[in-house]
């Protein structure tokens, strides 16, 4: 574990707007997470951050999230991993969780194409990530277009990850009821 944490670290912290990382590994409900945290001294985002690391970690990437507390950030300064677990519960940071089926891809990459942000997990919300009501209607459009199904952008908004729009649509969405 310490290989991976060292690893993405090192990935973090080479990264334009990154002043310093560190990273370390929380038990958040019954999974590992791996957290980094950074702090930055650029125009970045913990998304876009996240995203490059996913993308060089590949298919060995564990559950990441990426946050950016403020204030100082060192190795030698060491983050307690409760203020980590209690940024993983209040939201301030994000895991990556991938999307698992076919149809969740297929939202997924809606998502980015209308976001245009890379690698969007299931537990990522629109808002956070910049949504507005044209990339919410592109995504719709998309979903009935590619699944078949149609969406209520009332319906959307109320769901806002990728997971609860999937299980929309694995519900079978609106059709046409009133």
């Amino acid at each position: 574990m310490k290989e991976l944490l060292d690893r993405v670290t090192r990935i973090l912290a080479d990264q334009d707007g990154v002043a310093a990382a560190t990273t370390v590994c929380v038990q958040h409900g019954r999974q590992d997470i791996v957290v980094g945290v950074v702090q930055l001294d650029g125009i970045t985002s913990e998304i876009e951050l996240r995203a490059k690391v996913t993308a060089e970690l590949g298919d060995a990437c564990p559950p990441i999230a990426v946050w950016a507390p403020g204030g100082q950030v060192s190795a030698e300064a060491a983050i307690s991993s409760e203020e980590v677990k209690a940024a993983l519960e209040n939201g301030w940071c994000v895991p990556f969780v991938a999307p698992a089926t076919p149809a969740e891809q297929v939202i997924a990459d809606l998502w980015s194409k209308a976001l245009e942000v890379p690698a969007i997990g299931m537990l990522d919300d629109f808002l956070d990530l910049g949504g507005d009501s044209l990339g919410a209607v592109l995504i719709l459009s998309g979903i009935e277009d590619k699944l078949g199904i149609k969406i209520e952008i009332r319906d959307f908004m109320d769901a806002s990850t990728i997971r609860g729009l999937s299980e929309l649509v694995a519900g079978g969405g609106d059709n046409g009821q009133p």
